[in-house]
């Protein structure tokens, strides 16, 4: 641990963290919501956005007080780490979450009954917390190695101890919001647990530069690389009449002259991309790309061709 993060503890001990002192915080926290997003829309029937709404520093238990009999703790853990995080889903969060997993059109009221939690409600809360983990993994990847994982659900919100009794954390609140329904979480990280990475969180945001996310620029190039386009390849056949065009019929075969086979030109989304050669491969008609496609080239050709 560094000087910095040192001091950032130790003052704490003192008087109350200020997030002001911590620049970095808040731009760490909407980028652990944006990822959290990213690794969980998939498993949404609905649109959904998550923001957060507040970031505060204050004792652990002033923290969580008032968060309801019926909210839901998940301790979240790292080998490296001093000791676990928080994570509280609130009922209102999680009877949003189960409609919008689950199909709903949001016709219906919102459920508000105070009880415990189903069996299927815990697992899709399961599903939500691995897709934090995840966001919270690589939300802080660029200032220090995570390995987050998921520890367990706590019985009772009140018998929640993260760190030493009258130590501070930072309490930041998520609103998860869908089918005109809104549910809140909040992300309970002691103070202690900025002791790796506290110091580059103090850093201006224009200071330096972050450490690109390795595995979120391997999955964006997999997304990317991997998606669905649809080519196309046009030949162009001069010399037929109106009348041969009229008389084309289901099953009629067409002469292509030479010509046509070597001056194919392969197009994706309206946009010429290649000149192509025509031809067959294991009974298949295929197309073996020759050159870059130039547009100046060809308009010079139709040109000349006018002209001629």
């Amino acid at each position: 641990m560094n000087a910095n993060a040192r001091n950032i503890i130790a003052g704490s001990r003192d008087k109350r963290l200020s997030v002001e002192k911590l620049p970095m915080l808040a731009k760490l926290a909407d980028d652990i919501a944006e990822l959290t997003m990213d690794a969980f829309r998939t498993r949404l029937s609905s649109p959904a956005q998550m923001r957060r709404i507040d970031l505060r520093v204050d004792k652990e238990e002033a923290l969580t007080t008032g968060e309801g009999v019926y909210s839901l703790p998940a301790i979240l853990s790292d080998p490296e780490w001093d000791c676990p995080i928080g994570l509280v889903l609130c009922a209102d969060f999680i009877y949003t979450l189960a409609e919008v997993m689950l199909g709903s059109d949001g016709h219906e009221p919102a459920f508000a009954q105070e009880r415990s939690f189903s069996t299927i409600e815990r697992g899709l809360s399961k599903s939500f917390i691995d897709a934090a983990i995840l966001g919270l993994n690589r939300g802080i990847t660029p200032f220090v190695s995570s390995q987050l994982a998921f520890e367990k659900f706590d019985t009772r919100l009140e018998f929640l101890r993260l760190a030493a009794r009258e130590e501070d954390a930072i309490g930041i609140r998520y609103e998860l919001e869908a089918l005109q329904r809104r549910g809140q979480i909040l992300l309970v990280l002691p103070v202690r647990t900025l002791k790796r990475f506290g110091a580059q969180l103090s850093e201006s945001p224009v200071s330096t530069a972050r450490k690109p996310d390795p595995q979120w620029a391997r999955d964006f190039e997999m997304r990317v690389t991997g998606a669905g386009v649809a080519v196309e390849a046009f030949a162009d056949v001069a010399g037929l009449r109106l009348s041969d065009v009229a008389d084309f019929r289901p099953g009629k075969k067409i002469t292509l002259p030479q010509q046509a086979l070597q001056s194919v030109v392969l197009r994706a989304e309206g946009r010429s991309l290649f000149h192509c050669e025509l031809g067959q491969s294991d009974g298949f008609y295929s197309v073996r790309v020759r050159a870059d496609y130039d547009a100046e080239a060809h308009e010079r050709e139709a040109v000349h061709a006018i002209s001629a």
